[in-house]
């Protein structure tokens, strides 16, 4: 009975704090990462950009854009029938890899400069292969993919409005697509900057009363 009162005492103060954390105050949540993994036991780094909402500085959600490094070493001869030159074609294609990503991310502990949290991630994109022939790039084999990404997070802000983050987590990817037999599910680390948009606004207006009564007072 006490670990039953315990744990419905522990939800219930989890819920008070989101209910209290979106009704409080909001910021933007902006960020670019560079996230390193693994395909086929080859290192392979995807790109991707982020755009949110903050609330109480205690969650954040948002969505974003990643895509497949084009520096990525996943390059595969192949031949196929050009009905032009009534003869077989060898070109050189890469995997072509992008995906929408949307984001929840908890924030369990804040200080002035560090930030710990937990960003759970599902996105849903195209695999695919891309070749250049004739001037032109054509892609082939495209077909959807599903991922889910939990992950931990660390950030460190190096000035005021500025910072340095970085994370470890583990992507699994689903796929409908029998052209691709390339293995996705891999261990994921990151690294990025993030802008404090408030801190920023508050420094850069430090008179202007308005910004100071809706951003403020600054954490820093």
């Amino acid at each position: 009975m006490a670990l039953l009162a315990l744990f419905f005492s522990g939800r219930a103060q989890y819920m008070d704090t989101l209910r209290t954390a979106f009704t409080g105050k909001k910021s933007l949540d902006i960020g670019f990462d560079a996230r390193h993994s693994f395909v086929d036991n080859k290192r392979v780094g995807v790109n991707s950009v982020k755009l949110g909402v903050s609330f109480s500085k205690k969650i954040a959600l948002g969505m974003g854009y990643a895509w497949l490094n084009r520096r990525t070493p996943l390059f595969e001869n192949y031949a196929f029938y050009d009905s032009d030159l009534k003869r077989d074609t060898q070109v050189t294609r890469r995997l072509a890899f992008s995906y929408f990503r949307f984001y929840v991310n908890y924030i369990y502990y804040q200080s002035r400069r560090w930030e710990f949290s937990i960003p759970l991630q599902v996105g849903i994109g195209k695999l695919g292969f891309k070749y250049q022939y004739n001037g032109l790039e054509t892609k082939m084999d495209e077909g959807y993919c599903f991922l889910y990404e939990p992950e931990v997070d660390v950030k460190f802000k190096v000035f005021r409005w500025l910072g340095v983050e970085g994370d470890i987590g583990y992507r699994f990817l689903f796929k409908n697509n029998k052209f691709i037999e390339n293995t996705f599910n891999s261990p994921l680390v990151s690294v990025g900057v993030f802008i404090v948009w408030n801190e920023l606004a508050l420094k850069a207006f430090p008179k202007n009363e308005k910004v100071q009564k809706e951003l403020g007072p600054s954490a820093w």
